[in-house]
């Protein structure tokens, strides 16, 4: 499947990773702040609900959602649109997979994520507003616990590991 030219792009990609990581420095932040709300989703009936988590945290002025679905780019564009953070990532289809959450507008189009959900219409919409006020109440809390506690004596590690 892999030719010789991938194989050695990928092993220099990988060393030009290791020296990056190298130089790589502790800075010292503020909170970190978590937020998870519980939400339905309902069928085109509006019956037999699915229980998802919509969560969201925070450290500094960086922003990271966490959606257990496949989300429209039109609905990432609302909630990085309407986030109070300086710069706000998304990843979907994390901690859980509940399937395709389809724009509004592609319910009036023949198209493959529709054959795929059978939630209700403006369901994704909904979730995109949840996720803007979960970040709304991340941010309002960090800026409260910015200016009534001090800073940490220890710099704050922070590793995350992607699979």
């Amino acid at each position: 499947w892999y030719t010789n030219d991938y194989i050695q792009r990928g092993t220099e990609l990988a060393g030009r990773a290791v020296e990056a990581a190298a130089t790589f420095k502790e800075v010292q932040i503020g909170a970190l702040q978590l937020v998870t709300n519980k939400t339905q989703l309902y069928n085109e009936e509006g019956k037999n609900p699915i229980d998802i988590s919509l969560s969201a945290f925070s450290i500094g002025d960086l922003a990271f959602v966490i959606v257990p679905y496949e989300m429209f780019g039109i609905n990432g564009s609302t909630v990085k649109e309407g986030s109070p953070f300086e710069m706000t990532f998304l990843s979907t289809c994390t901690n859980g997979y509940a399937s395709y959450v389809v724009a509004d507008h592609a319910y009036d189009y023949d198209c493959y994520e529709l054959t795929r959900t059978n939630y209700q219409r403006g369901s994704a919409e909904r979730l995109a507003n949840e996720y803007v006020s979960i970040l709304n109440q991340i941010y309002n809390s960090t800026y409260l616990d910015f200016i009534h506690r001090k800073a940490p004596d220890q710099p704050v590690k922070i590793e995350i590991f992607l699979n």
